[in-house]
């Protein structure tokens, strides 16, 4: 299970901040391989106990319909939001702090790749939360038809005029524009293309896994 920290300050820098804030935002983006396994769950509620996540982001769940969302509750969260492939692999979920206004946007998704939007009312902003996830066996063909899909589905985001935008994902491409010492592949290249075109901002600066 690898994890990814971010804290995102939506308004004036704070300092110390608290669980939920008007100014600052926490989220964490897992990869879990199967939520279900033990400890996962366990271990990814110790984390947001530690780290006091205002959303969690969880990629590879292996989720289907027959995993209820009471099996795999978190404390101090609202049901998960879910994207489910199957128990075999792939599927995504968020996790949103109980004090937090959201919905699940379903009119911005791509019925063709793995992902989810959420709509969050914090204070007077409109953010927009996304989670996404492209496998390891996509073939270069298929990774551009991802991010054609993921392009037309940021496009319906800027309708809505949202305050923020942030996009939580497992992306499985390799680009040293972002980190001077790794390599670049394919797949990395065409990512680092889509956030450049639309003005996004690359938190991460260092390999998420070994």
């Amino acid at each position: 299970m690898t994890i990814a920290y971010f804290l995102i300050l939506c308004g004036d820098i704070e300092l110390n901040p608290g669980p939920v804030s008007n100014d600052t935002l926490k989220l964490g983006l897992i990869n879990a391989q199967s939520i279900t396994v033990s400890p996962k769950l366990d271990e990814i509620e110790i984390l947001s106990d530690r780290l006091g996540f205002n959303i969690i982001g969880v990629t590879e769940t292996w989720l289907s319909g027959e995993i209820k969302n009471d099996d795999i509750l978190l404390n101090n969260y609202k049901e998960p939001y879910r994207r489910d492939r199957n128990r075999h692999g792939g599927g995504v979920a968020l996790y949103v702090n109980k004090n937090i206004p959201s919905i699940r946007r379903g009119d911005l998704e791509s019925n063709l790749i793995e992902h989810m939007w959420i709509e969050l009312s914090i204070g007077h902003r409109i953010i927009m939360i996304g989670v996404c996830y492209a496998s390891t066996h996509l073939t270069p063909t298929q990774y551009t038809d991802f991010i054609k899909c993921l392009q037309e589905s940021h496009d319906r985001v800027l309708t809505t005029n949202p305050n923020v935008i942030i996009l939580l994902g497992d992306f499985n491409g390799k680009c040293n524009k972002w980190y001077k010492e790794g390599t670049n592949d394919s797949n990395g290249l065409k990512i680092f293309n889509f956030v450049e075109g639309n003005s996004l901002y690359q938190i991460i600066d260092e390999p998420t896994r070994a």
